[in-house]
């Protein structure tokens, strides 16, 4: 459980990282850090949908492990990533208060992205060999659907940090994400 907790916040941590070294604003590249998102219906009253910047509700997840789904991954700029990825149900599972969708292997030569929601947070890094970005509460708009059987949804999010720690290049991304995680 520690593991899984130190690897969400190393998460946010690299994303944080790589967003401040990111262009500042008004130069071409650079990311206005918003996002404001749509609302989702969400299933049940209890399960929320959200947005980024800072708007929107992070949605509740109960315990529960994840027995299949998939993400189409898309990414440009940077690097590029056009692809649908099964989910990894051994590296998936909700714990209650934090929840980690891991599509593909995390790390590998192939397209690979998390999305991590706990803590009143959500994020997403997506990878593909040693290029990885991840985008934040305060940079992506989302949405979630959340019911017994079932966590989809989307993401967006415009203009943030790449790194390639191979040779040290930065640049900036914008991610686009449908995804289903069945329990």
């Amino acid at each position: 459980m520690r593991r899984q907790n130190l690897v969400l916040v190393l998460t946010l941590i690299v994303g944080l990282v790589l967003a401040a070294c990111a262009s500042p604003a008004g130069e071409p590249g650079a990311s206005d850090g918003g996002g404001g998102g749509d609302q989702s219906a969400a299933a049940e009253a209890s399960q929320g949908g959200g947005g980024g910047g800072g708007g929107g509700e992070v949605p509740t997840i109960n315990a529960r492990t994840f027995t299949g789904g998939s993400a189409q991954v898309n990414v440009s700029g940077m690097f590029t990533i056009d692809q649908d990825i099964a989910i990894n149900t051994g590296a998936s599972y909700g714990a209650g208060d934090f929840t980690w969708l891991q599509y593909g292997d995390s790390g590998a030569e192939t397209p690979n992205a998390l999305i991590t929601v706990g803590d009143g947070e959500v994020g997403v890094n997506v990878g593909l060999g040693s290029y990885t970005a991840t985008g934040t509460s305060e940079q992506c708009s989302w949405n979630f659907d959340v019911t017994d059987t079932t966590v989809s949804g989307t993401f967006s999010c415009t203009g943030v940090a790449g790194y390639n720690p191979t040779d040290g290049s930065l640049g900036t991304v914008d991610i686009e994400i449908a995804f289903t995680a069945n329990s």
